[in-house]
């Protein structure tokens, strides 16, 4: 493959990655409820390791929020994860574990690996 076709494939894959801030760009992770309240602001470096150790787990469920089992009311709470360059807000069922980013266009859904765990550490109380 020629290597001006591989950069024009990968582009982007690249861009998407970006995204999905790493660790180090992560500076704020901000919890809001279905009232958009502030749940709990994430901030220090040993909370965000926490955050990023939950977050990389988390799975494509080949779903997306177009889906009939995905509807918009199923997100109680909002996620906005900012880094140096960028801010992403994503919705959250804590209920599933369901995440989605909030976007006009149609967005695959997530679940993370371990929804109790990673209830705890966004400060959201069982039902």
């Amino acid at each position: 493959m020629h290597r001006c076709t591989a950069a024009i494939i990968l582009a982007p894959l690249i861009m998407a990655t970006a995204a999905f801030a790493t660790p180090v760009e992560i500076q704020r992770v901000t919890v809001r409820d279905a009232e958009f309240k502030i749940v709990i602001v994430i901030f220090s470096k040993v909370e965000l390791e926490k955050f990023h150790q939950q977050w990389s787990h988390k799975a494509q469920t080949g779903k997306t929020g177009q889906h009939p089992d995905v509807h918009i009311s199923v997100f109680t709470h909002r996620l906005d994860i900012e880094s140096q360059s960028r801010s992403t807000r994503w919705l959250y069922d804590p209920s599933g574990g369901v995440i989605s980013v909030l976007s006009k266009a149609v967005q695959p859904v997530f679940k993370v690996e371990d929804p109790e765990a990673f209830n705890q550490l966004l400060g959201i109380r069982p039902r």
